[in-house]
């Protein structure tokens, strides 16, 4: 994410019609994706609903986030900040799973 922001940021110097904003998206849908598919089963041992969660939101991630490029202008705001709902919520539960295990 830190990418693209910079990318959206400092944009202006590109090569040519090269831009990096477009393969960066793609490699943030596909990696977290995976990352929260392939972490469910960790994180479902030490928390079942979080481990379900994960790979709920892993599908999630997975189905919506391509869509976001079929989204009409008037709605690409709403639908991207919900989508971006989806790391940060997983983020945030497994770092209190790991804070509460940390302190045990």
């Amino acid at each position: 994410m830190l990418l693209i922001a910079w990318h959206n940021a400092y944009g202006d110097y590109q090569f040519g019609d090269f831009t990096m904003h477009r393969e960066l998206t793609w490699v943030l849908w596909l990696g977290f994706a995976l990352a929260a598919f392939l972490l469910a089963k960790a994180l479902g041992a030490r928390h079942q609903r979080l481990g379900q969660a994960s790979r709920w939101i892993a599908v999630a991630w997975f189905v919506g986030a391509p869509l976001y490029e079929f989204t009409p202008n008037d709605w690409d705001g709403a639908v991207e900040r919900a989508l971006t709902m989806l790391p940060w919520s997983w983020a945030v539960a497994t770092g209190l799973l790991l804070l509460r295990g940390a302190r045990r």
